[in-house]
């Protein structure tokens, strides 16, 4: 029987502090999500038949209501009553029972089967009630074929398909994905909804589980729970310490108690008197009272440049006032008035701007920096916004003062004075550059392993060795997805160390290339081109004075001259005019145990030809690709001649021999001249597309 899914409860203070505890908040919400997305089905005629989406969310409320059965009538008039303990579906009239239940769509990718998106899920059922065969579905900035009968992705940019499958929700254990985990700790914790979003952001586990749903287990497991209930422990009484980002994401969410993640010029004024005041005085460090907090809010407000609207990546940003005010707890000042002649400067007018040299007026306000330097907020925003532009904001350049003098100023530039410097598009690009430069900083400050992305450079953090084969890039908008911090390749794991992977990915391009010249060169070797017209020509039998049925010209099939410069240079036909009389195939045939025939002796010298080109093949590819192309593909050689006489591939690459045996007909592959080796004529069909 199904179990009855609790009303969720909105006063929760915690997810549990033991793994039994955890395991039942885990489960709770997630058979919750699990039942809202779930498709319904019958069992008819043999065949498992979706419900409408209609009936669909009758049946789920009705189950998360906690009743035990539903009526229903249908379209047609007949009455129906679904019982949920038996998951059957009885035909009122005739008492005919039948089975029904909950399926999910899962789709398997690297780290193995994951529910399918909401959205999907809900499209799969949309186009399986239409007897859709395929459709297209757009997601992550790509298009993807679905195929419903086939059941499989097939993501149209990339080439890649994934498999897609059903399974009885009633035999799979709960499960939630990232962004599912994240609504029922919202709901849970209405006060801490932003910092949840950053929270599983930053802290969930990608390199193991990447963007994958999680059952109870993994969420214990991988200390993500341990995690998430010892933050919210620490902050149900009182605000978080100010500190690294995360920390500062917490205090600002317990201050900003309308969730909107920046404040309006109403809530300004609250947000600076009594919010902040409010909070400062409740931190354990805060030593100066009312009054003191009161002054040095004011003196920060004022130093940073801040407007009516502060955002939260506004406060959150290195030289914010979550950063500032960090310094104002851990300050060692006697008094709040002494912090602010020590620390903070006011804005002057009257100067002269030491990038300009013009004098800074009413019209064109200035700041003077901490190096001593005056500058007008358009000159600074100038070369602010080449930083900006270039990605190079971090702390060294932007803590440098921009002027000529390009002394260090002893903090970074306050976002507040970049704002009015640079505008509201270039502000926004920067706290998005500083937010990652600080994450990075703090990774590589963190003492674990860090793996740099080799599309975007993004620093990831890393917690076992074994991650390194398998990164998950977090930058947004990165080309990368997954990437080997060791080599920079694409994921792989154990057994495939670094080399032979990238040797693997060598060889996956470089293999169907040499196939290819192998096909090419067996088509040339069976062949002769004419030399007036260079038409391909077959011999089928008789002897090897050849004419062209294209433009008449004689030539030798032995070694592809005219015929009359055969015949009065070569000794090719001088001696026979046919292959099975000539007395090197004959000896040839003989150690072979093969009579004399027309058939074999025009059999073993298209085999002779075969290895004469192929040889060509195998120096031009090198002999590791020829080897692993051997490997891959032996069939190649197979019954190539009359779809019955196979090509040896030991004698590939003995030329000598061919060449001591018929000369004329197996030049030398090469020979030097000036210095450069030059490929002979008889090669060169292999460079021509048949």
């Amino acid at each position: 029987m199904p179990a009855k899914v609790d009303e969720v409860s909105t006063t929760v203070s915690s997810i549990g502090q033991d793994a039994r505890a955890q395991t039942e908040w885990f489960d709770r919400w997630a058979s919750q999500m699990n039942a809202k997305s779930a498709q319904w089905e019958l069992l008819r005629g043999g065949k498992w038949v979706p419900f409408g989406l209609g009936l669909c969310a009758k049946l789920a409320g009705a189950l998360q209501r906690g009743d035990s059965t539903l009526q229903y009538v249908a379209s047609n008039g007949q009455e129906h009553m679904f019982n949920f303990q038996t998951m059957e579906q009885i035909n009122v009239a005739t008492g005919k029972a039948r089975s029904m239940r909950r399926v999910l769509w899962e789709i398997e990718l690297d780290l193995g089967w994951v529910l399918v998106e909401d959205d999907l899920a809900l499209q799969l059922q949309t186009h399986e009630l239409q007897d859709a065969l395929e459709f297209e579905y757009f997601a992550r900035g790509m298009t993807y074929t679905i195929n419903i009968w086939g059941a499989y992705q097939l993501n149209k940019d990339l080439g890649t398909k994934r498999a897609l499958r059903k399974v009885s929700l009633e035999e799979t254990p709960p499960k939630m994905n990232r962004q599912q985990l994240r609504t029922a700790l919202e709901d849970d914790f209405p006060q801490f909804t932003c910092a949840v979003r950053q929270w599983l952001k930053m802290r969930w586990p990608w390199q193991l589980l990447g963007d994958c749903a999680i059952d109870a287990s993994q969420f214990v497991e991988t200390g993500l729970a341990d995690e998430i209930a010892s933050g919210l422990e620490g902050i149900q009484d009182g605000p978080p310490q100010l500190g690294d980002i995360l920390q500062n994401i917490l205090w600002f969410d317990y201050v900003d108690s309308s969730k909107q993640e920046k404040l309006t010029q109403s809530q300004a004024d609250a947000f600076k008197e009594t919010l902040v005041v409010k909070a400062i005085i409740q931190e354990a460090r805060w030593r100066w009272g009312q009054a003191g907090a009161e002054d040095a809010v004011s003196a920060l407000w004022a130093d940073l440049g801040l407007k009516a609207t502060v955002s939260k990546l506004e406060f959150l940003v290195a030289g914010g006032l979550g950063d500032e005010l960090s310094q104002v707890l851990t300050s060692s000042c006697e008094s709040v008035d002494d912090w602010i002649m020590q620390h903070k400067l006011p804005l002057w007018e009257g100067q002269e701007c030491a990038l300009c040299f013009s004098p800074i007026g009413q019209e064109d306000a200035g700041r003077r920096m901490r190096c001593g330097c005056w500058l007008h907020f358009e000159c600074l925003g100038h070369g602010l916004q080449v930083l900006i532009n270039e990605h190079t904001v971090d702390d060294t350049r932007m803590s440098t003062c921009p002027a000529g003098c390009g002394r260090p100023l002893g903090r970074i530039i306050p976002p507040g004075v970049i704002h009015r410097a640079v505008g509201d598009q270039l502000f926004s690009k920067y706290l998005d550059l500083r937010v990652e430069v600080q994450w990075q900083k703090e990774a590589m400050d963190s003492g674990k392993l860090v793996a740099k992305c080799p599309g975007c450079s993004f620093l990831v953090l890393c917690n076992e060795q074994e991650e390194m084969y398998s990164i998950k890039c977090l930058r947004k908008g990165c080309v990368v997805d997954r990437f080997c911090a060791l080599c920079g390749m694409a994921q792989h794991r154990p057994p495939w160390t670094c080399k032979e992977y990238e040797e693997r990915v060598f060889y996956k391009d470089a293999v169907p290339k040499v196939c290819r010249k192998i096909e090419e060169a067996l088509v040339e070797a069976l062949h002769r081109r004419c030399p007036g017209c260079l038409v391909p020509t077959e011999r089928t039998d008789a002897c090897c004075h050849m004419t062209c049925s294209h433009c008449r010209t004689e030539f030798s099939w032995v070694c592809g001259m005219e015929y009359a410069l055969c015949r009065r240079e070569h000794s090719c036909l001088n001696g026979a005019i046919y292959l099975h009389s000539m007395p090197k195939l004959v000896e040839l045939l003989a150690s072979r145990g093969l009579p004399a025939t027309d058939q074999n002796g025009s059999d073993i010298f298209l085999e002779l030809r075969c290895i004469y080109l192929l040889s060509q093949v195998r120096h031009d590819v090198g002999e590791q690709t020829w080897n692993r192309t051997r490997v891959e593909h032996p069939e190649l050689l197979t019954d190539v001649i009359r779809s019955s006489w196979s090509i040896p591939w030991n004698e590939i690459g003995n030329v000598k021999r061919l060449t001591k045996l018929l000369p004329y007909a197996f030049p030398p592959l090469g020979h030097d001249r000036d210095g450069v080796r030059e490929r002979p004529a008889l090669l060169t069909v292999l460079d021509e597309v048949l």
